[in-house]
């Protein structure tokens, strides 16, 4: 009986195929926004707070260095993720009739695998229409003339020589990997 028993567990034992799970192909797709509070390109926006929803959990890589909004605002707003979303929230008021650009560069990345969204964009006016003139253009750098990346370009109001040392700029852009702004 001894053996019997002895063969049975053996027997058992031998059946199960022990590996370490595979878990299927790796995750190479980033994030992509499904929805938002308000949509992209909102008119006449009022509020304090902007919910950006995504299909994945998130991480927010170096937002603080890589996130440009145009026209900047006195105090920058406070950006934190939540599982799937990205929260932005005003402290500053904003400027009436004016059309905001809000550039996450690739600061937002799925959670697991960190694949970020390249050049993320958000754009809402706080008048009733997107003001949709745009700039773009390269910057290389003027001795190798390679493009230099995440270099800021600016614009003013007014053409004065000095204007960059005693005025904020009424937009931002960054420049991506090819030196290419907008």
């Amino acid at each position: 009986m001894f053996f019997v028993v002895c063969a049975f567990i053996a027997l058992m034992y031998s059946c199960a195929s022990q590996s370490a799970i595979q878990g299927g192909p790796k995750d190479e797709k980033p994030p992509t926004l499904l929805n938002s509070k308000p949509i992209n390109k909102s008119l006449n926006f009022n509020e304090k707070k902007i919910a950006l929803n995504f299909d994945e959990f998130l991480q927010l890589k170096s937002v603080q260095q890589k996130f440009v909004m145009s026209p900047p605002i006195k105090e920058n707003p406070q950006i934190i993720n939540k599982g799937k979303s990205v929260i932005i929230s005003f402290k500053d008021s904003l400027l009436p009739n004016t059309t905001y650009n809000l550039n996450f560069s690739d600061a937002i990345a799925d959670l697991n695998e960190g694949n970020s969204i390249n050049d993320f964009h958000f754009c809402f006016s706080t008048g009733s229409v997107i003001d949709s003139l745009m700039i773009s253009g390269k910057v290389l750098n003027a001795i190798t003339l390679k493009p230099e990346k995440n270099m800021f370009v600016m614009l003013y109001t007014d053409t004065l020589d000095s204007t960059p040392i005693k005025q904020v700029p009424y937009y931002i852009g960054k420049t991506n990997d090819n030196g290419d702004f907008k």
